[in-house]
């Protein structure tokens, strides 16, 4: 886009003349016939330069330069005047002019400085563009960083960020907790109780940016576990690369680092430089812990489903390899079926387990006598192979919650088996149920075997069984009360068993299930 220029000045030759000059020339030109007139065509942003005459009458050139700032301050002013004087000068330099041209002038003389007028006006136009860029680069940048502080600053995982020497440089509240005071600046293994973290940083660091670390830490025996992953901080160096140049006939660092044609992840790693490095900490003490337990889980399932098996496996080959009389056979295929039974019973408790985990709960009203009659009818024939008597005992017979009934029913059966499997010959179990509150107790209590008070904080573990001679040849997987734990827990509630050997033992499961809650 041309400049465009306003000439100001009460001569009219000048006028003419400046207008025919700068239009052959290229530029956009308005005259104006006095002071007045040139500042009612000032408007802020239309005009590049402004040619004016010092010496007008009325409103003059010292004004036109003053108000012409307050108008428009990007407009370059340049002042003719027919009687140059230093003292002139210096005063039109105060109000605001850039250059001056003394009349008489030539057209070369007025194309020339018009013309570095112009070029001031574009480079200052240029400049304030690149001061505002400038200033929305750092509002962004400003805002990013904020965000990024925000974001690292709310997360539960500690990150700390060290220059490449090893040096605390950043840190979020979450890693606060395991430095020293004032630890920003200082070596990380100064500040840090874990002595790992600096020898894995200087791993890091040292390595040229192509590898990222990950390991568990616990500083003592018992202490939180924590997951930490370190990689190194990296700056773009194509910019250094691309200036330096590839060297005599030699590859870039980041080529060299790829082989022969190669451009993978390591190589682009290779070819930018190690600032420091990042960790991120987190706390898998559960987690690993859980993974533990499962670990020892699966070994305790294979272990209880192996020896079924095998002892089914060994009394079939007896009787395929004719070691026993078919007179024997009756025995030993009763002895498979209790045998498969279990097993059975054992899929069918971890099938709870899986369904308590996954299952939506779908809470009804529920009658608790209803639940607890078809517990007793379905544990009818165990109760009558064992000799066991089992009575309902009732004192609010018309008791209803709200629960699923399937776990309601699930810790009823598994409570009631357990007293008729856990008695004696003509023993009996006992069935009953109260109120406490917004809490429902059930309580099922046997005149069994018992049990010796070192196994009772053990009991609801899973796959934890009293293992004595009294309880050798009764089958069952210890999978029974775990459950009956988990569901007591998911409903607020607890277990509770008292017992004494010899004379039996009562279980008590509280849920809070009752209307109300």
């Amino acid at each position: 886009m041309p400049g465009r220029v306003l000439v100001i000045d009460d001569e009219a030759s000048i006028r003419l003349a400046c207008e025919k000059v700068l239009r052959a020339a290229g530029y956009e030109v308005e005259v104006a016939a006095d002071g007045a007139e040139g500042l009612e065509r000032l408007r802020p942003g239309v005009f590049d330069v402004a040619l004016v005459d010092l010496k007008m009458p009325g409103v003059d050139g010292m004004e036109v330069l003053r108000r012409a700032r307050e108008v428009d301050p990007d407009l370059v002013t340049i002042v003719i005047t027919g009687y140059p004087s230093y003292e002139s000068v210096v005063e039109a330099v105060k109000a605001g002019a850039y250059d001056y041209i003394p009349k008489p002038f030539s057209p070369d003389e007025l194309r020339t400085v018009v013309g570095r007028g112009y070029e001031k006006h574009d480079l200052e136009r240029q400049a304030r563009l690149l001061r505002e860029e400038r200033a929305r680069n750092l509002a962004t940048i400003a805002e990013e960083r904020g965000r990024l502080l925000t974001v690292i600053n709310s997360m539960a995982d500690g990150v700390m960020v060290t220059d490449r020497e090893g040096r605390l440089v950043l840190y979020n509240p979450a890693s606060a907790r395991w430095l020293a005071p004032d630890p920003l600046g200082r070596p990380l293994g100064e500040v840090c109780g874990w002595g790992e973290l600096e020898g894995l940083v200087r791993e890091v660091t040292t390595t040229g940016g192509l590898r990222s670390l990950s390991t568990d830490l616990a500083s003592d025996k018992g202490a939180p576990t924590f997951m930490v992953t370190v990689a190194p901080v990296l700056a773009e160096a194509e910019a250094a690369q691309a200036a330096a140049g590839p060297g005599p006939g030699g590859p870039r660092p980041a080529e060299a680092a790829a082989g022969p044609g190669g451009t993978g992840p390591e190589a682009r790693r290779a070819g930018r430089e190690v600032l420091g490095a990042v960790l991120v900490l987190r706390d898998v003490t559960e987690l690993r812990r859980q993974e533990r337990e499962r670990a020892n889980f699966m070994a305790m399932v294979c272990h209880e489903i192996r020896v079924p098996l095998s002892a089914i496996a060994g009394y079939l080959e007896l009787m395929l390899q004719g070691v026993v009389g078919q007179e024997a056979w009756p025995g030993l295929l009763e002895r498979c079926r209790a045998r498969a039974e279990g097993l059975v019973a054992l899929i069918q408790d971890m099938l709870d387990l899986s369904r308590m985990e996954t299952l939506v709960r779908q809470v009804e009203r529920v009658a608790v006598r209803e639940v607890v009659e078809e517990s007793v009818a379905m544990l009818g024939p165990q109760a009558e192979r064992a000799g066991v008597t089992v009575r309902v005992e009732a004192p609010d017979a018309e008791t209803v919650v709200s629960a699923d009934r399937f776990e309601l029913g699930r810790v009823v059966t598994n409570l009631l088996s357990n007293a008729i499997k856990f008695n004696r010959p003509r023993g009996s179990a006992t069935v009953s149920w109260r109120r406490e509150g917004d809490y429902l107790v059930i309580r099922v209590e046997d005149t069994g075997i018992g049990i010796e008070p070192r196994h009772l904080p053990r009991l609801g573990e899973e796959f934890y069984r009293v293992r004595e001679e009294a309880t050798a040849g009764i089958p069952g997987s210890g999978l029974g009360l775990s459950i009956v734990r988990n569901i007591a827990r998911s409903y607020h509630g607890d277990l509770r068993i008292t017992s004494e050997p010899g004379v039996g033992t009562a279980v008590e499961v509280r849920l809070a299930c009752c209307p109300g809650l």
